[in-house]
């Protein structure tokens, strides 16, 4: 069976573009998932940064609640001073060294 020159150019055109869109997707395919990777790692870093903020700030709020007992650990009753304490931190206990 023998094509004719019609038949050979729309099998070479359908070959052009069928190999043209392949490579177009695969080019697509690849760019998306760079990008969808990009993102993710873009926004687990700013959750990370945003709780490691987070936590700073709370460490820095319970440190200064703690430490501002020490300006009253020379008084006779220090009960009422770490019971404050307590509850302002919200902490279990209290230890004055």
């Amino acid at each position: 069976m023998t094509l004719s020159l019609k038949q050979k150019l729309i099998g070479a055109s359908l070959l052009a573009v069928m190999l043209m869109a392949s490579a177009l997707t695969l080019l697509s395919a690849d760019q998306l998932y760079q990008q969808t990777r990009n993102g993710m790692y873009s926004r687990a870093n700013s959750l990370s940064n945003t709780a490691a903020v987070g936590i700073s700030d709370w460490i820095s709020i319970r440190r200064d609640i703690a430490s501002s007992f020490n300006q009253h650990s020379t008084q006779a009753d220090v009960v009422p001073f770490l019971k404050q304490a307590r509850v302002a931190g919200g902490f279990d206990d209290i230890l004055s060294w």
